[in-house]
């Protein structure tokens, strides 16, 4: 069952884990993943990631240590980011239009996400 919910939780940005009878349920990079959920049964953690399955919405893992992101416009209101694979920097960055969840007026960027069926593939997402 573990595989079962671990495969489907991937594809939506998380990771499961049974450890001493609770499931947990994680988000991020591997390496550099944050506990979000814990659950006492599998099919209440089924139930939580079927419920984010339903939504349009994806977000970027603003703690990705491989990503860095920008407001172009150095600060102020933004509704595209620039991000930059920080493991592969001579790629180059990536705009990508959004929801951005600033400080104002520093612009310094808190939260970001897209509306679509397939995150962009720099980043690491999660709905």
């Amino acid at each position: 069952m573990n595989d079962d919910l671990n495969e489907f939780a991937t594809r939506i940005g998380y990771t499961v884990n049974q450890k001493d009878g609770v499931w947990l349920i994680s988000r991020g990079r591997p390496g550099s993943q944050k506990l979000v959920e814990s659950f006492l049964d599998s099919e209440s953690v089924r139930e939580w990631l079927e419920e984010r399955a339903r939504s349009a919405v994806w977000n970027l893992d603003m703690e990705d240590p491989a990503v860095t992101v920008r407001n172009p416009n150095g600060s102020g209101v933004a509704i595209t980011v620039e991000i930059t694979d920080a493991e592969n920097p001579d790629a180059g960055a990536v705009m990508v239009d959004g929801g951005v969840g600033s400080d104002f007026p520093s612009g310094e960027i808190s939260s970001f996400f897209v509306r679509t069926e397939e995150p962009p593939a720099i980043g690491f997402w999660y709905r």
